[in-house]
This record gives structure tokens, C-alpha cells and sequence, in this order.
């Protein structure tokens, strides 16, 4: 099951960069013969000639008159038997090509998927809409990746992240927690999204099934603090990917947020946190042992913020 996840996933990021580029030939074998595509506002699509030249269409005149910058992620996924479809949250920035200001759409999609003959995945329904955009997002875009707030339909994948040798050592002091205490996370994170717009969210690198990290904001100790936390799987380890995750969780808590200073820990043995940590800017205010570990503790104004 969790290959054909990977599957789906992985078509899902294909058409993403698809899009992104204007390569309308990638869908001429990722659509099956009865597609449907259903935008916001306007009859729906129907079968795979009609799509392919509304595709084609769409790319051709928005690569004309605007650069485009897309974002993607596919919050749930599922898979039963013959049949997959995933949800999931953009965003779109599209800049004029002859100058002017930017636009970014937000929206949500759903997409269904069916497996074809030979195994493989084709997109079979594909609906989307319109979010509005008042409110800040609090899905996260860089680079590379979209982090999005942690919900229960990460409860599988981010509990098999936290329990890998790599990730818990320092986490959580290499025990091997249990995935109740995942769900607990998980649940006091959308509390902490609800009361403060603050919390966990989970890390997708575009074209990398599964989840490739974590990072957030968390609280910790007695009285509880709030600090920044992240952890990247191991297969990702060395790719600058804990700094640009950890960048983009404190833009947003200090320019979105507001949050005056932005603190953090590690244990003095995680050197690697501790260069993620200096890259961003942050000094070391003290050192001590907490519950038996050396354990540095490092904050950050926005004013000593590093930009790179």
C-alpha cells in the first residue's frame, strides 16, 4: 500500500513541475481516456481531447504573459484497490511579464486517480477551487519545498519519522516513542494553530515521496516556553534542507507572527543543529544540563536576522 502511495504522490509532484514549466505534452500519458477536470466557476471538461487542449490552452497563455512561481502539497492521499485520489492545498504567484504587481491565488484540490493496465497511475477526475486569501496561509513555500501544519493524516508518516534512529536520538533522546504520543503531538499542534498560529508543521520536498522533515514551533519546559524546533529525515541529510525549513518557520513567525525574539535548543552533541543554528543568525545565551544532557540554548531578534 504505501508503494502505490508513493506512486500516486509521485504523479502528483510530476504534474506539479509539469505545470510549473508549461509542459503540457507530460499530460498527453498521465490523463486516462475518461478525464474530467472541473474548474471553479466554468462547465466541467470532459474526456482526454477536450482536457489535453484545455491544458495546453492554459499553459500556453499564462507562460505568455506572466512568470509563475507553484507551490503544492497533497495533505491525505489514499489508495483502495484500482482506485486513489488525493487532497491537498496550492499556491500561485504569477508576476507580469511587461511589469506590475504580483498575484498569488491560493486554492484547494482534489484528484482522482485509477491504475492502469500496466500498473502505472493515471489522473482520472481532477477538481479544484478558490481559497481566499485574508488571512495569512499557513502553509509555508520555499524553494524546494511546502511545509504545511501537521494533521492526523500524517499520524503514519510523521511517528515513523520521529522513531528513526537518525531523527529521535536527539528528539527524543532516542526512545522509541509510541504512536499515541505522535497523535498527542499532533493534536496539541492544531490546538496551538488554533489559538496562535503557531505550531508544527510537516516538510515535502517537491519530487521526494514521503515526508522528508518536521519543523515548527514548540513548547517546552516549566514554564513553557515557545521555541523552534526541526528534524529531517535521513535519506535528506546534507542537502541545506533544515535550514531552509527552519528559515521559513521563523519568517513566518517574526514577519507574520510578530514573535519579538525566537528561541531555540539542542543538545551541545547535535552539531549539526547548532550549524542550522548559526546560519540563521542565532546567538548562544547560555549552556547547561537539563534532565542530565548539555544542552545549549540560542535566541535570535529580528533585527540580527541572517538573509542568504
Amino acid at each position: 500500500m504505501s508503494a502505490d502511495i508513493d506512486a500516486v504522490r509521485d504523479v502528483a509532484d510530476r504534474m506539479l513541475r509539469a505545470e510549473a514549466s508549461g509542459d503540457a505534452s507530460f499530460f498527453a500519458d498521465a490523463l486516462a481516456d475518461d478525464i474530467v477536470i472541473m474548474p471553479p466557476a466554468v462547465p466541467a471538461i470532459e474526456g482526454k481531447p477536450a482536457c489535453l487542449e484545455f491544458i495546453r490552452a492554459v499553459l500556453e497563455d499564462v507562460g505568455r504573459e506572466f512568470e509563475k512561481r507553484m507551490a503544492a502539497v497533497s495533505v491525505e492521499v489514499e489508495v483502495v484497490g484500482d482506485v486513489a485520489f488525493d487532497r491537498g492545498r496550492f499556491s500561485l504567484t504569477l508576476t507580469p511579464r511587461d511589469g506590475g504587481a504580483p498575484v498569488e491565488e491560493l486554492g484547494q484540490h482534489v484528484r482522482l486517480y485509477r491504475r492502469a493496465p500496466d500498473g502505472s497511475w493515471r489522473v482520472a477526475r481532477i477538481i479544484w477551487n478558490n481559497v481566499g486569501a485574508e488571512e495569512p496561509s499557513l502553509d509555508l513555500i520555499t524553494e524546494r519545498c511546502v511545509l504545511c501544519p501537521v494533521s492526523r493524516h500524517d499520524l503514519a508518516a510523521l511517528h515513523d519519522l520521529w522513531t528513526s534512529p537518525g531523527v529521535r536520538r536527539f528528539l527524543w533522546d532516542d526512545e522509541v516513542i509510541s504512536a499515541a504520543r505522535t497523535e498527542d503531538a499532533i493534536a496539541t499542534s492544531e490546538r496551538m494553530f488554533a489559538e496562535r498560529r503557531l505550531g508544527l508543521w510537516t516538510l515535502r520536498r517537491a519530487g521526494s515521496p514521503g515526508l522528508s522533515g518536521f519543523a515548527g514551533m514548540w513548547l517546552f519546559r516549566d514554564p513553557p516556553e515557545i521555541e523552534l524546533l526541526y528534524g529531517i529525515a535521513e535519506s535528506m541529510w546534507g542537502q541545506g534542507l533544515a535550514t531552509e525549513a527552519a528559515r521559513a518557520v521563523l519568517d513566518y513567525s517574526t514577519n507574520v507572527i510578530g514573535v519579538p525574539i525566537v528561541r531555540a535548543s539542542t543538545d551541545a552533541a547535535n552539531t549539526a543543529s547548532l550549524r542550522v543554528l548559526e546560519k540563521l543568525g542565532f546567538s548562544i545565551v547560555r549552556r547547561t544540563e537539563v534532565g542530565g544532557r548539555d544542552t545549549v540554548f540560542c535566541e535570535i531578534a529580528p533585527a540580527a536576522r541572517r538573509v542568504e
